[in-house]
């Protein structure tokens, strides 16, 4: 999700008419992650957005991505000066996988 200068709304996401426990990375009023793991096959998601607000507008793209974790080795790196670490926003996968991804689609959203 995307927005400007806004909460996010509540974000339910469903499977199988299970709510899944998803795991939540975001900057207030800038974007969020909401992840989710899903089993190798068709799966359907249904995502329920709740916002406190009386309106609210952003927009919600959806991607798959896929990791698969290789036994590997560990290099270290040091510099002869410092290096200045950038804000950035979060990394969807997990450190040291190879991974995958593919945009679903992306849509703009509006709730009242």
């Amino acid at each position: 999700l995307r927005v400007k200068n806004s909460a996010f709304p509540q974000v339910k996401i469903i499977q199988g008419g299970q709510e899944l426990k998803a795991q939540v990375e975001k900057q207030d009023g800038k974007w969020a992650w909401y992840t989710v793991n899903v089993p190798i096959g068709k799966v359907d998601l249904k995502i329920h957005l709740k916002s406190n607000q009386t309106s609210w507008q952003g927009k919600a793209s959806g991607w798959v991505i896929a990791h698969q974790l290789p036994a590997g080795q560990t290099l270290i790196l040091k510099t002869k000066k410092k290096i200045k670490v950038r804000s950035l926003p979060p990394k969807p996968w997990l450190n040291g996988a190879l991974s995958r991804s593919f945009k679903l689609d992306e849509t703009e959203l509006s709730l009242h």
